[in-house]
């Protein structure tokens, strides 16, 4: 915003964002950074961030052109060069007034000094209390949803049609967080008029040689309470998993026991039930449904492929349940979990036979 001025204001486009950040995905957001704002900026500012989500509102940073090297890593822009020749044809082009200050493009970021062509950052400029904890306790392995994420690449082919549709908008919990259309688990409508009451955040996902053997949603709303039980209801299932935070021993334990409930309501349920032998699909939430519910599922599909099979494909696992809940293991953190439980689960009390040996050895030679 260097010598912005009040008629660059453009009040529609501020409201834009400010839409984005109060209703986006606390995970998807690093950090946002409001450089060299005018006093102009500032004060409506401070009142307009009241608005806007505690855990996203404490991401967002007003800075100097010199303080941006706290917070930007000048690898990180590779762009930046690109942008500052685009801003000065585009002054020469159009012969505007004004002189291109090039501390401010060119120089606010300082080189990175390269250690045997790696460039080592200062870890702790770029961390968070949660993340400094745990590197004071270097067993503990979290499912966790720490404000970073990892899910970069393109998705798998997928539309959001339903879920942008402007009467199922705010049944969304978070406004980037959306569900397949090819996968959402339909309602039954309950008005005939209205086609958009079968909408809910929720998609099939497919388990162990079982098929939608989950539905992933997000953690209901007070607007969708009644669909998040109507859901339940009409689909049959008698397993919620409500996903936290925890280390790889009680997850597992966590998923024994789930398997274990799932087991004794089927039997409970007896002839009522006719579909798979392994019962009606387990319901899997957290807040928005793609971190830890994703790491959960991805770690139960694993868990148990290695035990029938003595083989786990992480990756694999991950991609497939992406293909069916965007978005899905939103961080390094969950996917590195998945690879360390597993191994803990094959080297445990859950899994001690040969076969599940002979996988943490073949890991341990091709990885470490």
């Amino acid at each position: 915003m260097t010598d912005s001025k009040y008629t660059n204001f453009d009040y529609e486009l501020s409201q834009k964002i400010l839409t984005m950040l109060k209703g986006g995905y606390p995970a998807k957001l690093k950090k946002v950074l409001i450089v060299t704002a005018p006093l102009w900026f500032k004060a409506p500012f401070r009142i307009l961030r009241l608005f806007v989500r505690e855990k996203l509102r404490e991401r967002v940073h007003t800075v100097s052109a010199p303080q941006l090297s706290a917070h930007v890593p000048r690898a990180s822009l590779p762009t930046l060069e690109h942008c500052r020749n685009c801003y000065t044809n585009n002054l020469q082009n159009n012969k505007l007034d004004g002189v291109i200050d090039e501390y401010v493009i060119s120089n606010y970021i300082p080189p990175v000094k390269t250690q045997n062509g790696v460039i080592e950052h200062e870890v702790a400029r770029d961390m968070t209390s949660d993340r400094v904890a745990r590197l004071e306790q270097p067993d503990a392995m979290h499912i966790s949803d720490p404000p970073y994420t990892c899910d970069t690449g393109p998705l798998r082919q997928g539309t959001f049609h339903h879920a942008k549709l402007p009467s199922n908008l705010s049944k969304n919990r978070y406004t980037d967080v959306l569900c397949y259309d090819h996968s959402r688990v339909l309602l039954s409508q309950t008005d005939p008029e209205d086609p958009t009451t079968d909408y809910i955040n929720a998609n099939y996902v497919d388990g162990y040689k079982q098929k939608n053997a989950f539905i992933c949603t997000q953690g209901p709303l007070p607007k969708t309470f009644s669909d998040f039980w109507r859901m339940v209801w009409e689909q049959g299932c008698v397993a919620l998993v409500m996903t936290t935070g925890g280390r790889a021993q009680p997850v597992l334990r966590f998923l024994h026991l789930v398997r274990r409930a799932q087991r004794t309501a089927l039997a409970d349920l007896g002839d009522a039930w006719a579909g798979h032998s392994r019962g009606p699909p387990i319901v899997v939430h957290c807040s928005a449904g793609i971190g830890r519910t994703g790491t959960f599922i991805t770690l139960e599909v694993c868990t148990s492929r290695l035990a029938a099979e003595g083989v786990a494909d992480v990756r694999g696992a991950v991609e497939r349940v992406r293909a069916q809940r965007a978005h899905s293991i939103q961080m390094p953190d969950q996917y590195v979990f998945c690879h360390l439980a597993l191994l803990e689960y094959a080297i445990g009390s859950y899994a001690c036979e040969e076969k599940c040996l002979r996988f943490v050895s073949v890991y341990f030679r091709k990885h470490i």
